[in-house]
């Protein structure tokens, strides 16, 4: 196992991320917010390279996992070498215990302290096969797809159900063209 130096929390947001560097001791080094951007791991990188024998070999990133929004981060960091574990956000919260006045910096503390008690636990991510990359997107693509076709289909049934004529006629005109954009973006994303 590595030695490592620095362990970095990062609470991953839409559009910046908190973030928090400990040491061993887990005395903090370094706590700021950056775009959740490429500029913003540029800077995130600059402020690194100023701590003490910072090495990107002998540091752990752990942050929770996002979906997409934890792509800005992975796109500059792993090709880099950078040692990157993904964890659960319910896995990091049971871990650490329910706590009181959430807000970025905090979590960002939590999941730096969650990354050095457990590290021996890091499963450090790996990039998968771009063909399998593309088929995990478009399965969630197509969950989503299903899921807002179901809400439209589900209130017409409500409508039938309870005998609104009326309602169910109004529903089906102002929603029938979307309904129908949705079934045929299934069809594509099934293709």
């Amino acid at each position: 196992m590595i030695a490592y130096n620095y362990f970095i929390g990062t609470d991953i947001g839409k559009t910046t991320n908190a973030i928090c560097v400990i040491d061993q001791l887990e005395n903090r080094k370094l706590e700021l917010t950056i775009p959740n951007s490429k500029t913003g791991m540029e800077t995130l990188l600059k402020q690194l390279n100023k701590l003490p024998d910072f090495r990107l070999e002998t540091t752990l990133f752990c942050m929770e996992h996002t979906g997409i929004y934890r792509q800005p981060m992975v796109n500059f960091f792993y090709p880099v070498g950078a040692n990157l574990w993904l964890q659960s956000a319910v896995h990091i919260k049971h871990s650490l215990g329910l706590k009181r006045g959430k807000t970025d910096k905090a979590d960002a503390r939590l999941i730096a302290k969650y990354c050095i008690r457990h590290q021996r636990d890091q499963r450090l991510f790996r990039l998968t096969d771009k063909a399998l990359s593309t088929i995990r997107q478009l399965v969630q693509q197509h969950e989503q797809l299903m899921e807002m076709t179901k809400a439209f289909t589900d209130l017409s049934q409500d409508y039938q159900a309870m005998g609104l004529v009326a309602e169910l006629k109004l529903h089906e005109q102002t929603s029938g063209v979307a309904l129908a954009a949705l079934r045929k973006q299934l069809k594509l994303v099934e293709t």
